[in-house]
């Protein structure tokens, strides 16, 4: 059997998840593409450290825009000055596998080296939030010595290029043994418990689980018998008690979101009730790169101020620094500058909307 480091904190998750075969994830979209472009010119720079010419062909190669490409790499480039001069790079973009009685582990790690001695693996995370599921890591770091030869921990080095942040995580030995235990055990074991949850999203078998279905009609049930009876007490025990249902029903919206997006793109406004129609329309959103030389002049600590943050992030910054009564002639006029800088990344989208039926429709 073939387990994927990505497909771990699923199976820890909901060990019955791993009997079902692997599910290959839709990579595609502008973002995923982005990521790819990045992951390229970085495994360049950093196993010979030269900077391409130029990132045209690279754009062009992965359908991105060659100005989000040079910022992301910028920003990436400015992690990697940081990263580099404690790392010796053994291999980029590589391809990993470790063999044990029970199952092949597989990864890919975009960067392996050592660190002070200690093996390491280098991913950078080229999305918008952090994000390092606990069982991933400690896969990649079981890639990383397989037969748990080194006495000391792996590191695992994670580059969120977005927010700027570097995060160092170390498993020890005891940790990566223990994970292949755990895996071990699961293969082995006659039965399989279903832990429906957040894990659901990319499991193959979601549609057909009998444990996240009977979830999803309990919270539907609870939902209206709430609606249904506003006197029913919501105390803190019955809040926490739903939790589980809540991520079940959260990864169900989305899905629904999903679909529907397909089924407009596909047929057009579709007709509901009431004279209402489902639609899609242009919506906009904008983010605003890291400039401490623009920023400092109008908040009181540019530390405060992430790598690529939203509008309010700065509107917040900006106003807890303002004198009384300038709150919003400082935030216009940082924007302004930030604008004139060229800082401010504006992208458009297309949003579902519930209207009234146009006319003609």
């Amino acid at each position: 059997m073939k387990i994927r480091c990505s497909s771990l904190p699923r199976i820890m998750a909901c060990p019955a998840s791993i009997e079902t075969p692997e599910m290959e994830i839709d990579t595609s979209g502008d973002d995923a593409a982005l990521g790819r472009a990045i992951h390229e010119v970085m495994a360049v720079i950093s196993m010979t450290g030269i900077a391409p010419d130029s990132l045209e062909n690279t754009a062009e190669k992965h359908g991105v825009s060659i100005r989000d490409l040079e910022r992301g790499v910028g920003k990436a480039r400015a992690l990697w000055s940081k990263i580099a001069p404690s790392i010796e790079v053994g291999a980029v973009e590589k391809k990993m596998l470790a063999k044990f009685s029970s199952f092949d582990l597989t990864g890919h790690a975009d960067l392996v080296g050592w660190s002070d001695g200690a093996p390491l693996i280098l991913d950078w995370k080229t999305g918008h939030r952090e994000s390092a599921a606990y069982y991933q890591l400690a896969g990649y770091a079981v890639l990383a010595d397989p037969d748990i030869e080194f006495a000391g921990p792996v590191k695992i080095v994670l580059a969120h290029t977005e927010l700027g942040i570097i995060d160092v995580r170390e498993i020890a030995p005891d940790e990566r043994r223990q994970l292949i235990f755990d895996v071990t055990k699961i293969i082995n074991a006659e039965k399989r418990s279903y832990s429906p949850g957040p894990s659901c999203e990319y499991c193959p078998r979601k549609s057909e689980c009998p444990a996240r279905n009977e979830m999803l009609q309990s919270a539907g049930r609870d939902i209206a018998a709430l609606a249904g009876a506003p006197e029913t007490a919501i105390t803190p025990a019955r809040l926490a008690a739903l939790w589980p249902q809540r991520c079940a029903l959260k990864k169900a919206v989305d899905e629904y979101d999903r679909q529907c997006r397909l089924a407009v793109a596909e047929h057009g406004a579709i007709s509901g009730p009431d004279g209402m129609e489902l639609a899609t329309e242009a919506g906009s959103r904008s983010t605003v790169e890291y400039r401490p030389e623009i920023l400092e002049k109008y908040v009181a600590d540019v530390g405060d101020v992430r790598a690529t943050v939203s509008r309010r992030d700065i509107e917040d910054a900006v106003k807890s620094a303002a004198p009384p009564r300038q709150k919003g002639k400082m935030v216009a006029a940082c924007f302004q500058e930030l604008d004139a800088a060229g800082a401010i990344i504006r992208s458009e989208f297309e949003k579902l909307v519930w209207r009234k039926k146009h006319d003609g429709n």
